[in-house]
């Protein structure tokens, strides 16, 4: 062979490698930017599918809606990804510690799609189930393919806060009457006013909505500051009507009749009473009160472990929720005489914070009148309701250890008050104490990514 055709020989087995060297690079770039497109998919899944859940967990009434957000995150995945409920079902991803897949009652069917609290979630993740990418050339060199998912959080949390014990809905009347909140702060959504022998006492004070210049004429201690509006903080507790399915362990059924108190005065729990008027003592349990009960007179009410639930009756006495259209009377309580009445919650459960609660659309007021002492171990939940205090309390805070003896003290409330709006008469008076919970106020909902 000359030397010519050598050299020909050795260019030629040179082009021959470095083709299949050019052939395997290009099946690799095709194979990984297949994998990388996909994986951007498999991103932006993530991110809108978590932005989508977190956008329909609540609705236009602050009421949490469960199902609608779960939905929206796997329709947005099965748009966008081509996500199966197979794929859901199959999918295995680790749940942040204190986050859960059951939210609303509502399980998500999936450790892929979490909520960070049960009741009143915040916060979605979303893990896009796996998806192989598999190979177009890459098999030849030992490629496979790729394995290609994302993880996305969204949040409806605003970056300000504020915290309160005391959260009014609407408006504040506080004429001449005095409000103390022991151990957290008082928030106030609607217009605020204020007399000039009345006085607010909190660790600090919040109105989203300006006082006008005559409206604040008493004491604020310390000076207002203003914070953003604020909608229900507790609007995904689980109660009748919203998000409780009953009849639930403990409550009466909804339908049932509303019937009167004993004459012996012995109420017994799980019952609906039209009013509590004769009641004495209450036994452990939830009372629904569908009509205004009256606490006149000298008599004393006691009760341990109890939740007083303020619901609505039809014609027919029965119970029904307040946004029917059958309502036609509302629980609640005017406590107009010298008597005292002493509630203590329950210890455990998703109502151990309160001793009060209105249904959400029970507009009716909880008043107190006159020289009597109510001290509530728990604290007030009424989204529509209103506090009413009228009479002469102001004068003294009772808190010796028999609460018995503590006629013309003022109301006394220990937990979280979340109320529609609060008005005093006279220069009554409400002590208020945390329970060592209070409220985060966020604002409105700031829906975006945080991860």
């Amino acid at each position: 062979m000359s030397r010519r055709g050598s050299e020909r020989g050795a260019i030629a087995i040179i082009v021959a490698i470095f083709a299949l060297v050019m052939f395997t690079l290009a099946a690799l770039v095709v194979d990984l930017g297949f994998a990388r497109e996909t994986r951007r998919e498999a991103q932006n899944t993530a991110d809108a599918s978590a932005l989508a859940g977190a956008g329909e967990l609540y609705s236009t009434s602050n009421a949490l809606q469960a199902a609608q957000s779960i939905a929206a995150v796997k329709q947005y995945a099965a748009r966008n990804f081509g996500t199966t409920n197979a794929d859901w079902a199959r999918c295995n991803a680790t749940v942040p510690t204190g986050w859960t897949t059951v939210v609303g009652g509502q399980p998500t069917g999936t450790t892929c799609i979490a909520y960070n609290s049960a009741n009143l979630p915040k916060q979605v993740q979303v893990v896009v189930p796996v998806k192989h990418t598999g190979t177009f050339f890459g098999g030849i060199v030992g490629y496979r393919g790729s394995d290609i998912s994302a993880l996305a959080q969204a949040s409806l949390q605003p970056d300000s806060v504020f915290t309160c014990v005391v959260c009014v809905l609407a408006d504040y009347g506080g004429q001449n009457g005095s409000l103390v909140v022991s151990g957290g702060g008082l928030a106030v959504n609607g217009p605020p006013a204020l007399g000039p022998n009345g006085d607010i006492t909190a660790t600090g004070v919040g109105f989203a909505t300006p006082p006008g210049s005559n409206d604040i004429k008493g004491t604020v201690t310390p000076a207002a500051e203003s914070i953003p509006p604020f909608g229900d903080p507790l609007a995904g507790l689980p109660l009748p009507g919203r998000g409780l399915s009953m009849p639930a362990a403990g409550w009466p059924s909804l339908g049932v009749t509303a019937q009167d108190a004993p004459a012996s005065g012995a109420c017994v729990a799980a019952k609906v009473y039209r009013t509590i008027d004769s009641c004495t003592t209450m036994a452990p349990g939830t009372y629904v009160v569908t009509e205004s009960s009256k606490l006149a007179g000298n008599g004393n009410l006691t009760g341990t472990g109890v939740l007083l639930y303020m619901g609505c009756s039809d014609n027919s006495k029965k119970w029904v929720i307040c946004s029917s259209s059958s309502a036609k009377t509302k629980g609640t309580i005017g406590d107009a005489g010298n008597g005292v009445y002493t509630l203590t919650p329950m210890s455990s459960g998703a109502y151990s914070r309160f001793t009060v609660i209105f249904d959400p659309d029970n507009d009716a007021t909880y008043r107190q009148v006159g020289n009597g002492q109510s001290t509530l171990g728990g604290g007030v939940y009424g989204k529509s309701a209103t506090i009413d205090n009228r009479g002469t309390g102001a004068s003294k805070f009772c808190d010796d250890a028999d609460p018995t003896n503590d006629k013309g003290c003022p109301m006394s409330i220990t937990g979280v008050v979340v109320i529609g709006s609060i008005s005093f008469s006279g220069q009554d008076a409400m002590h208020v104490t945390s329970d060592g919970g209070a409220e985060t106020l966020a604002g409105p909902d700031a829906l975006r990514l945080v991860k």
